[in-house]
């Protein structure tokens, strides 16, 4: 890749009522614009609240921060309005990266002819299904309209192995592995649980106290409620062996967490979260804590843990849940920093940069 000048653009940027980003986008934006600096000079386009965690070293536009229990018509035309300053910002860049999208991107492009620079684009799942099967008639047109646009994107980071979607795509995984877990490797496991991230109703947390309250399993709950009543009906029907906690965990705190904890739970619903991704899967196997989750998401993402058909199918000690664990085989060359980065630039340099 020659040295000249690339964006990395999230225009979505979910934040709080306090205004902190949610999600994995920072970490995602963080990531992605450290593959590529040794190759290209950066610029950063996000809001305030994701570009705490970017580098100082890097050139940064701000754009419009979403709350996310915004209307969905304002949510929209936010959205819009930070790809057009995006677009503006980019005239002289060599290709723009956008890290997080959804729809609106590529509804966008479908009415912006004249936008020549080259894009790259990050899928956490299968959104050309998700437009295909759109259920109300307004949105299986504008699924139409997303879709004759994607042709315009020069190449698609898909994060999920099992997913087969373009003849222009790649396959990267959520997150890499870096020196930074290193700090933690001697971290003591403890006989406990652990739940993280955002609560964003992708997860069946309801199912998880119900199952596992009472039992002699410690079980912590950490991340942002975007939905408040879920957070107060869970504090109620929660024993003692389960800890609840409703806030965004700082980077060392979250990782800390992991490192100390035996296993992580991630009770993702299938109706949700089918054919994606996680980036807590591969933190857990990254600090050595064994992953726990639905089977269709281990076999998704080639990763082996505990899994389970339902929750209910869980055992309710900590001696019985030991008895599950397997020999954990799990390659760590292949999620390196250093390998992820020629992958990447590899494949850029393929489509002519």
């Amino acid at each position: 890749m020659r040295q000249g000048k690339a964006a990395i653009a999230e225009y979505i940027n979910l934040e709080n009522e306090k205004g902190e980003a949610v999600g994995h986008s920072p970490k995602v934006l963080e990531e992605s614009a450290d593959l590529l600096k040794n190759h290209c000079k950066i610029r950063v386009i996000c809001s305030d609240s994701l570009k705490r965690y970017i580098g100082l070293e890097y050139e940064t536009v701000q754009v419009i921060g979403n709350y996310h229990k915004m209307n969905k018509a304002f949510m929209f035309f936010n959205r819009w309005k930070n790809l057009n300053k995006i677009f503006d910002s980019v005239k002289d860049c060599d290709m723009v990266w956008f890290t997080n999208v959804d729809w609106v991107l590529f509804f966008y492009l479908a009415f912006k002819k004249n936008i020549k620079i080259p894009i790259v684009v990050t899928l956490y799942r299968d959104i050309v299904s998700d437009m295909k099967n759109y259920r109300s008639g307004i949105r299986r047109i504008f699924g139409k309209i997303c879709l004759s646009s994607m042709r315009r994107i020069m190449l698609y980071v898909v994060t999920n192995p099992s997913l087969k979607l373009f003849d222009n795509q790649i396959m990267l995984p959520d997150f890499y592995y870096s020196k930074k877990y290193d700090k933690y490797s001697d971290t003591k496991k403890k006989e406990q649980i652990v739940c993280l991230g955002a609560m964003r109703g992708t997860k069946d947390l309801i199912g998880v106290v119900k199952h596992f309250s009472g039992t002699d399993i410690k079980v912590i709950i950490a991340g942002d409620f975007m939905y408040k009543d879920e957070y107060q009906q869970l504090l109620e029907i929660a024993d003692e062996n389960i800890s609840i906690e409703d806030k965004v965990l700082p980077f060392d705190q979250y990782y800390r967490m992991i490192a100390e904890s035996k296993y992580t739970l991630l009770p993702y619903k299938i109706e949700r979260y089918e054919n994606a991704t996680s980036g807590i899967l591969l933190e857990s196997l990254f600090l050595k804590s064994i992953p726990i989750a639905p089977k269709w998401l281990l076999e998704n993402n080639n990763i082996m843990g505990i899994g389970y058909d339902t929750l209910n199918s869980l055992p309710k000690s900590m001696s019985e849940l030991n008895n599950l664990i397997s020999e954990q085989t799990f390659d760590i060359e292949d999620y390196k920093k250093e390998n992820i980065e020629k992958k990447l630039i590899y494949a850029i340099e393929e489509c002519g940069l």
